[in-house]
């Protein structure tokens, strides 16, 4: 059950609400990773770890059984087979489809500045070194023809490593080069799309202000669509932003902006990339000013109406959603190596928490 209490606050209203096995300090290793399958109508909710003693590579999936409630049951766990370097970072791949539908899943992990990922169904992974500062768009997506592709930026330079089964060698082929320099990215796959199509969502700076790009790529090519908010806000540097992508390919791109007195707004921007278009809107935070560690945003997955949230890390360590008027606090002490390990479906939001066999996924 959740527990709810109020509290006023000068200037606005603080909600308190917070699962009972969620407060105090539960917090979730760096070496959890979670990704959602999404084919437009369910999801399956996937959880990643490397086992803390052998570095031993697991996955755990998830079915959500009642949307409306938020209810969902363990389905299975899964030992690859693999075992990581100390250190490595498991990587969950995200799909377009539920992993019934894929033919061929990948668990993927990275240690300093080596990828590596491995089928279901090879024993002998592949590996791609991410050199000179090459920086690895977050999440890898699994696509249709049993291929794993990664996306990565070398300097404004795009980039996709395309992992192929049966222990071929990595192919690595070059997308486009941007006319700016991407701070923030992030990669989405379309839901049920049959072409291995991938939205990359990229936000930077052009000429002092946010400058937001949308792509479209298949295969080797990309259709493009650009905009720039003519606002106060710069983008807030240590968070995740979120991409929308529905199948009628009108994506849209969530971010954390903060402006020059350390006020925050949430910006979004939607594209209509047939028509070269984009719409921004900004609405301010009530997180205060200079509040806010980390951050990242969110889409619910659902598929041509985008709904954004918001959840961050306080500089007192709490995990919580700043909203316009309200501030929800999700649980207290999470620590300084909190990953945001969250998962989204059509119309809830869980966490991961815990390790190894005990990770549980906890409604908020």
């Amino acid at each position: 059950m959740t527990r709810r209490s109020a509290i006023t606050l000068a200037g606005g209203y603080l909600e308190l609400a917070a699962c009972a096995n969620m407060q105090g300090k539960t917090e979730t290793p760096a070496s959890v990773s979670t990704a959602v399958l999404y084919n437009g109508i369910g999801v399956e909710l996937l959880i990643g770890f490397a086992v803390p003693e052998t570095g031993a590579i697991h996955s755990s999936q998830f079915l959500e059984t009642r949307p409306d409630k938020g209810e969902y049951q363990h389905f299975k766990t899964v030992d690859w087979g693999r075992t990581a370097a100390p250190g490595a970072v498991p990587i969950v791949p995200e799909c377009g489809h539920v992993m019934e539908r894929v033919g061929e899943y990948w668990m993927a992990w990275r240690k300093a500045a080596v990828l590596s990922a491995a089928p279901a169904e090879t024993n002998t992974p592949a590996s791609v070194p991410l050199a000179g500062g090459e920086k690895l768009i977050d999440r890898p997506l699994v696509v249709l023809s049993k291929e794993m592709h990664a996306y990565t930026w070398r300097g404004s330079k795009l980039l996709k490593h395309r992992f192929r089964p049966g222990g071929a060698p990595v192919l690595t082929e070059e997308i486009l080069t941007l006319d700016y320099e991407p701070l923030l990215s992030r990669s989405a796959a379309v839901p049920g799309d049959e072409n291995d199509m991938a939205v990359i969502g990229v936000a930077g700076l052009r000429n002092g202000k946010i400058a937001a790009t949308v792509l479209l790529v298949r295969g080797d090519k990309a259709v493009r669509a650009d905009g720039v908010h003519d606002g106060p806000y710069r983008p807030f540097e240590q968070q995740q932003i979120a991409v929308h992508a529905g199948m009628k390919f009108r994506p849209a791109i969530t971010l954390l902006g903060v402006d020059k007195d350390g006020g925050y707004a949430l910006l979004e921007a939607q594209f209509e990339p047939s028509k070269r278009e984009c719409v921004w809107t900004a609405a301010p935070l009530a997180a205060g000013k200079n509040h806010l560690k980390s951050a990242a945003a969110y889409y619910y997955k659902s598929q041509n109406s985008p709904r954004s949230f918001l959840v961050a890390v306080d500089k007192s360590g709490t995990l919580l959603q700043p909203r316009a008027d309200t501030v929800q606090i999700v649980r207290e002490d999470v620590g300084d190596r909190y990953s945001f390990p969250i998962l989204v479906t059509r119309g809830s939001r869980y966490e991961a928490t815990g390790a190894g066999e005990s990770i549980k996924l906890n409604l908020f």
